[in-house]
């Protein structure tokens, strides 16, 4: 782990403008995805799964979950200049595949438009797995929790829970009278409250 770790921030400190400019962005970018690749998988796959290993994962789906609510929000505002509701569109094979993994029904074209139970309106199957991200994430939050806490009654477990039911159960048609943005900043705001009380539940301890 540590060597990874290393590894990259020799890389990174040897890395100026220029450097950075003729490598290219994308080549960049792929490159830091393969080094967090690396770290994770030596982490995951080679620690004790005691404490550590928990926090380290409870960090791990509470950051990856922030950043999948303000990516899908971004992807959401481009979509509203074009239509603020859904619109009933042709189901291509490519859509409910990737739908299909989300839903336990077939996919319909009616289905895949409504969503009741999905809380995310479908315009595109990214929108989809970007939703099944934040709520495997926020199960992931509690379960690594749960061991932490062991025989203990922590309010943290009871945010954690809360934002797992908001994520899970949220229906369409109330998240699109709230509003898709103003739903995914609660999301945001919910997981900034957990980090908070995962600070007071586990390092303020005087």
């Amino acid at each position: 782990m540590w060597e990874s770790i290393n590894t990259t921030w020799l890389a990174l400190r040897d890395l100026d403008e220029v450097a950075l400019r003729a490598r290219g962005l994308r080549e960049f970018l792929d490159w830091v995805k393969d080094r967090s690749h690396l770290f994770r998988g030596v982490s995951h796959g080679t620690t004790l799964h005691n404490d550590a290993f928990h926090f380290l994962r409870l960090g791990t789906f509470l950051e990856r979950a922030d950043s999948t609510a303000r990516l899908l929000d971004t992807k959401y505002q481009a979509l509203a200049g074009m239509d603020a509701r859904p619109r009933a569109r042709p189901t291509t094979p490519g859509a409910q595949f990737c739908a299909r993994p989300a839903l336990s029904a077939p996919i319909t074209r009616p289905t895949t438009t409504s969503l009741p139970r999905l809380g995310l309106p479908s315009y595109s199957p990214s929108v989809l797995k970007c939703r099944a991200a934040c709520v495997f994430c926020a199960n992931q939050v509690v379960e690594h929790l749960d061991s932490l806490a062991g025989t203990r009654d922590l309010e943290a477990q009871r945010l954690a829970g809360e934002l797992h039911a908001h994520l899970r159960f949220a229906r369409i048609d109330c998240v699109l009278c709230q509003g898709l943005h103003d739903f995914l900043v609660g999301v945001t705001r919910r997981l900034n409250d957990l980090s908070t009380q995962l600070a007071q539940d586990f390092l303020m301890t005087v």
